[in-house]
């Protein structure tokens, strides 16, 4: 750099007041990162590898958009580049390794590259474990690349830095990996025992005692007979034969060891604090239902990614986009997740307050406007006769499967008092009640008692469902082809049957786990409490569960084979129909009347739903839900 050159980047990268310190005092002449293995820590460590790649891969598939001002670019070079640095890799690619970087350095550093006209072309990441800052007077100067060969000077207008703020150096970053090496070490180093521990039996699990003393000889070919039959994985559990006064003795696996190999467990939940990913994004999905997964989402991406995106558009719109224009800036799209349910909840709160109508929610949803049509006479008192007839085809199936519920819940509890009574009572830890409870409910989940319930709705629901299209058929003129109709009625029940039956078994099991497991641990229970307990829970089941089952699931199926019929015999449009009595929601009476295309779904309290009891909506919306399809013949 001559000398020209030298001042005017002085006077780019400082124009303020005199500094009240001299620099060179405080920071040193040369920056660069903390040397430390970071690949080995990333390629062989599977928990920081985890870490880096869901942060990785979060924040790769984000969405960017350029704004000039306040409007919004397309075309733009700076927009083409960062969709496409450079002809060898993708803007998924591209993004994925910067922040790879940040996360293993603390730094990632992109290279423009121009054309002979100063223009940007191209975009090159860095290896950031050879970039040195070089300073003058304690103030940065310029880049300087560590290649294998030489050393290449790099001004900053060239380069793009990103970093992770180090408290103790304004100019270089610290990563996440530096704060949880030990841990990552302490896995690594854990992992290798546990592999050297099952490959080479790392502790002896046994020895042979022999009265007398053996020759040299005769030890070389005993340790060469048990090491060739009985060591390692593949040999585990064979049997040993002993020769005449040899005795087999079991050596226990030590305290210590034990500890050891539970070493990995607490280094996997420090490596996931400090990148800032729930233990539930790795897959690990101890005590996690819906509530608490979607609460690990909304965590992960407001407390790790969204301020990472920030950090990354700061250094875009600093570094990158000052390259073309000085009014320009990136803006991405918020990566934190939209609670549906409480969304849904709130519309429905508005909707029955009067606060807003339902095209005002709509157009909150990104919905057209409804377009309400003024039904004649007789088209009203066709649509109420066709919902009577539906309503009495519902209403009868639906006394029947609850008899049906009843009775097999009632098997059900006997086979856990038969079970029950095969095991010893006793107060427990939280692992052995567990197993415990497993043993008396988990043929809940099993395959025999899962083909029970579904081929029962299979089976019942072919006759009612066959009696809906008919009447469909009768009220609106419908040439139904009934052989195509009773082919997709069993494609809809076969699926409906797997997830209804999963469903139904999997609430039950965890309803009684969950008491037998508290009252295991607190204190145990006798025989009598035992059973006591079971009663109460299939006894409430049976009187809480068996109706609402029965009149949620037949009302549905009715509702999506209609929704099918109308797909496979043109019709365009569909409308929602609310039964108005007392048990109505409100946002199901705010519905009522609401007309879309066959393929589009209702707006219903903020849910999306294909048909009245549509699975995918919230448990508030579809549970008793009475409501009917009805087509719109134009």
């Amino acid at each position: 750099m001559n000398v020209f050159n030298r001042i005017m980047q002085l006077f780019k990268n400082y124009t303020g007041e005199p500094l009240p310190f001299n620099g060179a005092d405080v920071f040193t002449s040369r920056q660069y990162p903390e040397k430390f293995d970071y690949l080995e820590l990333y390629r062989k460590g599977s928990w920081v590898y985890a870490c880096v790649q869901k942060i990785s891969n979060s924040i790769a598939g984000s969405t960017w958009w350029l704004y000039r001002g306040d409007r919004e670019i397309q075309d733009h070079r700076a927009m083409w580049l960062f969709e496409k640095p450079n002809q060898f890799m993708t803007r998924y690619e591209f993004m994925n390794m910067t922040v790879q970087s940040l996360e293993l350095i603390g730094e990632a550093h992109w290279l423009i590259m121009r054309n002979e006209s100063g223009k940007p072309v191209a975009l090159f990441p860095l290896n950031s474990s050879q970039m040195e800052l070089m300073m003058e007077n304690g103030i940065p100067d310029h880049w300087e690349y560590n290649l294998q060969s030489n050393r290449q000077e790099l001004l900053f207008e060239d380069v793009v830095f990103f970093k992770y703020t180090d408290p103790s150096n304004p100019w270089r970053g610290v990563a996440p990996l530096h704060a949880a090496g030990i841990a990552a070490d302490s896995d690594l180093d854990a992992s290798r025992w546990n592999r050297t521990f099952f490959k080479n039996s790392a502790a002896p699990a046994s020895a042979l005692e022999i009265d007398s003393k053996l020759s040299k000889e005769q030890f070389l070919v005993y340790k060469k007979q048990v090491e060739a039959f009985y060591k390692g994985v593949n040999n585990a559990h064979k049997t040993i034969v002993l020769d005449s006064g040899m005795k087999f003795k079991n050596i226990q696996l030590s305290q210590k060891d034990m500890e050891f190999l539970e070493l990995r467990k607490f280094s996997r939940e420090e490596i996931a604090a400090v990148f800032g990913v729930p233990l539930s994004k790795l897959g690990l999905n101890e005590n996690s239902n819906r509530a608490t997964a979607y609460i690990h989402d909304y965590s992960f991406a407001k407390e790790t990614l969204t301020p990472k995106l920030r950090m990354i558009q700061g250094a875009l719109n600093k570094y990158f986009t000052t390259a073309f224009e000085d009014n320009l800036r990136f803006e991405f799209e918020s990566v934190i997740p939209k609670d549906e349910e409480t969304s849904a909840n709130i519309n429905n709160i508005y909707l029955t307050q009067g606060v807003l109508t339902v095209d005002e929610v709509r157009e909150s949803l990104g919905y057209e406007p409804l377009k309400k049509k003024t039904e004649s006479p007789k088209q009203l008192e066709k649509s109420k006769s066709y919902q009577t007839d539906i309503r009495s085809i519902g209403d009868e199936e639906v006394k029947d499967f609850k008899g049906w519920i009843t009775a097999r819940f009632e098997q059900q509890r006997r086979e856990m008092i038969r079970r029950a009574q095969r095991l010893t009572l006793q107060k427990m830890s939280f692992f052995e009640a567990n197993n415990f409870a497993d043993f008396i409910a988990a043929f809940l989940l099993q395959g025999a008692e899962q083909a029970i319930w579904e081929e029962e709705l299979q089976e019942r629901m072919k006759d009612p469902l066959k009696m809906v299209g008919q009447a469909l058929a009768g009220a609106y003129g419908i040439a139904i082809n009934f052989t195509q109709f009773d082919e997709n009625i069993e494609r809809m029940l076969m699926r409906r049957g797997q997830r209804f039956a999963m469903q139904i078994n999997e609430t039950t099991y965890n309803d009684l786990r969950r008491v037998l497991v508290d009252l295991m641990v607190e204190g145990g229970l006798n025989e009598r409490e035992l059973r006591n307990n079971i009663n109460n829970v299939m006894s409430l089941t049976k009187r809480q569960r068996a109706e609402t089952i029965a009149r949620t699931e037949v009302f549905s199926a009715i509702s999506e084979s209609t929704n099918l019929t109308f797909k496979d015999n043109g019709i365009q449009k569909k409308k929602w129909l609310a039964a108005f009595d007392e048990r109505t929601r409100p946002a199901h009476a705010a519905a009522s009347g609401q007309i879309v295309k066959t393929e589009e779904p209702f707006n219903v309290g903020g849910d999306r739903l294909m048909y009245p009891g549509d699975p995918s909506g919230s448990p508030g919306n579809i549970i008793n839900c009475r409501c009917t399809l009805i087509p719109v013949m134009e």
